[in-house]
């Protein structure tokens, strides 16, 4: 599969869930490209817009921020590209 193949496919958080149940991803920190390391995620607008923009720069691992709104943690977890699309 090519890296932009990707940024062609469904976002979905169901492996966030799986491992953070009742947690909501607020946003993407960094992601990494290869060839060029990780990136510091300066895009703004809703979590699956910054995904989204991510891979279609090139992006194969994101790291996102993770809240638990009740308690106000926040969890920061890398996902590979195929663990956040369908």
């Amino acid at each position: 599969m090519e890296i932009n193949e990707f940024a062609k496919k469904p976002i979905t958080f169901r492996n966030v869930y799986r491992l953070y149940p009742n947690a909501v991803p607020v946003g993407v920190k960094e992601f990494w490209i290869y060839g060029q390391g990780w990136v510091q995620n300066k895009m703004k607008g809703e979590v699956t817009e910054q995904i989204r923009a991510a891979l279609e720069l090139g992006a194969t691992k994101l790291q996102l921020h993770i809240r638990y709104e009740s308690s106000k943690q926040d969890i920061y977890s890398d996902y590979h590209a195929r663990e956040l699309t369908e």
